[in-house]
């Protein structure tokens, strides 16, 4: 609506205009609004899951490493390891911030990882949960190795990057589903 995506440089000098600057801040305030509104509302969620009760808690573990999985086939998604690309192959290409989002995303498996790991630490897998740190370790080392613009990154570097979230991603996929007895997939929660 504000950009298009036929000629950016005529769409994005077109943010000087105070009319759509006006706009986009009215946006990004309705939006800030209702983050606080869907924070009290998941609050109120979360404390009627009953997720300290074991069962419920076991249930909820899949669901956290079916969530992390699919943030990193999203990662895989968002890096494009063909020798050309465009700008617009990388999701936040207007604003440059493509690698730093990506880096974000990441982050936050990695946050999420930590509950994986201290799991399989407390249930006799600390070979694993060291194997899944190590391949988390190397995931954020290549890919942050990355120049800020992607755009000028090496194709191969891209793949690299691309290939240490797979291996991540079929770690936790493969041996850590195996090892917990995860179902993995869509459960009796899912509901849509």
């Amino acid at each position: 609506l504000l950009w298009g995506d036929a000629v950016p440089a005529a769409q994005l000098s077109q943010l000087q205009q105070p009319a759509r600057c006006a706009y986009l801040l009215k946006q990004a305030q309705s939006v800030a609004a209702a983050t606080h509104g869907l924070d009290a509302a998941w609050q109120t969620y979360r404390a009627g899951l009953g997720a300290e009760n074991p069962f419920f808690r076991e249930k909820l573990f899949s669901e956290h490493i079916g969530l992390m999985l699919a943030s990193m086939t999203s990662l895989g998604k968002r890096m494009p390891t063909a020798a050309h690309v465009q700008a617009a192959q990388f999701a936040e290409w207007r604003s440059g911030s493509s690698k730093a989002q990506f880096m974000a995303q990441l982050g936050g498996v990695k946050h999420a990882m930590q509950g994986v790991t201290q799991y399989l630490h407390a249930n006799g897998a600390a070979k694993l949960a060291k194997a899944v740190q190590l391949d988390l370790t190397r995931a954020e080392k290549t890919c942050q190795s990355l120049p800020d613009n992607l755009l000028k990154s090496p194709a191969q570097a891209r793949s690299a990057c691309s290939q240490a979230i797979s291996q991540l991603k079929k770690r936790v996929e493969g041996d850590v589903a195996e090892t917990l007895d995860l179902t993995l997939g869509f459960t009796e929660g899912d509901g849509d």
